[in-house]
C-alpha cells in the first residue's frame, strides 16, 4: 500500500507524484489488476524502478556534460600551470570512453522511456557502462606520476577530480542497478 499512501498524500498536499508515473500505473493491464493487490504492488514497484532509473540517467547525463564542459574550458594557462613538457589533454582512450558513457546513458534513458523496456538491451547498456567506467577508473588509478597528476589537476583541479571520481562511481552504481532491472525483465 506504500504507493497508494504516497499517492494520496500527494493529492492532499498538492505535491503529486510525477504524472508519467501515475499514467503508467493507471495503464497497468486489467489482467494484473485482477490478480489482486500483491501482483499490482509488484507491477507498481517495477514501474517505479524504471522511472527512478530513467531520472538517474537524465541526471547523470547532465552531470557528465557539466564535468566535460568544465574540463574542455580549461585554459592554456590551467593546462600548463605545472610546466609539463607540453600541454596536457586527456588521452584518446579516456575521451572515447567518456563519449561512450554519454551515449550509453542516453541509450538507457531512451530505453527506459519505452512502454516495455527490453531487458536484453538494458543488459547490453549496463555492461557497456560498467566496462567504460572501469576503463576510466583504471586509467585514473594508474595516474601516480607527477606528469599525470599535473594533467589531472589541469583538467579541473583536485576538487574537480574528486567530483569526477564521484560521478564515475555514481555511473557505476547506475550500471549495476540497470543490470539488476534487466535481469528481472529478462527473467520475468
Amino acid at each position: 500500500w506504500d504507493f497508494w499512501t504516497r499517492w494520496w498524500d500527494g493529492v492532499l498536499t498538492g505535491q503529486q507524484l510525477p504524472w508519467e508515473l501515475q499514467k503508467d500505473v493507471a495503464l497497468i493491464p486489467d489482467a494484473i489488476w485482477k490478480q489482486g493487490p500483491a501482483a499490482v504492488a509488484a507491477e507498481i514497484a517495477r514501474i517505479e524502478e524504471i522511472h527512478d532509473l530513467r531520472q538517474q540517467a537524465t541526471m547523470l547525463k547532465e552531470q557528465l556534460a557539466e564535468a566535460l564542459a568544465v574540463s574542455a574550458s580549461a585554459t592554456t594557462g590551467h593546462r600548463a600551470h605545472n610546466h609539463p613538457p607540453e600541454l596536457v589533454d586527456a588521452p584518446a582512450e579516456i575521451r572515447e570512453s567518456l563519449t561512450i558513457i554519454w551515449a550509453d546513458l542516453d541509450a538507457a534513458e531512451k530505453e527506459l522511456a519505452r512502454s516495455a523496456p527490453s531487458g536484453a538491451r538494458l543488459q547490453r547498456i549496463g555492461r557497456a557502462l560498467r566496462t567504460s567506467v572501469s576503463v576510466v577508473l583504471a586509467y585514473c588509478g594508474k595516474s601516480v606520476d607527477n606528469f599525470t597528476q599535473s594533467a589531472i589537476k589541469a583538467a579541473g583541479g583536485v576538487a574537480g577530480v574528486a567530483l569526477f571520481a564521484y560521478l564515475l562511481a555514481n555511473i557505476g552504481t547506475f550500471a549495476e542497478a540497470l543490470l539488476k532491472l534487466a535481469a528481472k525483465l529478462v527473467g520475468g
